[in-house]
């Protein structure tokens, strides 16, 4: 049995030309541009007194180009943190920060998800567009988030579906709120006699 794939831009019945070098019983065909038809020709070996009765014409197989293919984008917006002193004003080892961060998905899921990898948080799935407020305290499932003055973490915004679909932005280092006028904190010295 010999084989020949052709090749069509025009139709399933007409502009068919032999594909070079595509002998064989599969055919893997490049990328293509536009529609293209292909089909196989198969010749039996041996005696055959007419050479078209030996010949069989497999269905033609259409490989159609999908103009129509989206490109997932992810997009974020988001707010300035904001320190929280954790009600100990004068103690800055314990301040915290929160995050509001907007997600925005155009050709995906429509939805997104938060991650913070060095500390282990995933958001919720959230609808593009709406807003998410990301509390750093570390309580629960929240992450903690530490505004010390030198901590930096990295703010993945991924579609809820597809997560290479995706955009990433460092937030930090958010320096300590924690401070106390004088006088309600000053130094006391107790020197006993």
């Amino acid at each position: 049995m010999t084989y020949q794939w052709q090749q069509s831009s025009v139709s399933c019945t007409a502009g068919f030309t032999d594909i070079s070098g595509a002998i064989s019983s599969t055919y893997s065909p490049p990328s293509i541009t536009a529609t293209q038809y292909f089909r196989l020709i198969s010749r039996a070996a041996g005696n055959c007194l007419n050479g078209e009765a030996c010949r069989d014409t497999s269905n033609c197989i259409t490989l159609t180009l999908n103009t129509n293919c989206l490109t997932c984008t992810a997009t974020e917006t988001h707010t300035a943190p904001v320190c929280n002193n954790n009600g100990t004003p004068a103690i800055s080892t314990d301040d915290w920060f929160t995050l509001n961060v907007t997600g925005t998905i155009t050709d995906g899921s429509g939805n997104y998800i938060v991650t913070i990898p060095s500390v282990g948080y995933t958001s919720a799935i959230t609808s593009s567009g709406i807003a998410i407020n990301i509390v750093g305290n570390g309580v629960g499932a929240n992450p903690l988030l530490r505004a010390n003055g030198s901590s930096t973490y990295t703010v993945r915004i991924s579609d809820a579906t597809d997560t290479t679909c995706f955009t990433e932005f460092v937030v930090g280092p958010v320096a300590s709120c924690s401070t106390c006028p004088n006088p309600n904190c000053t130094t006391v010295t107790i020197i006993k006699n």
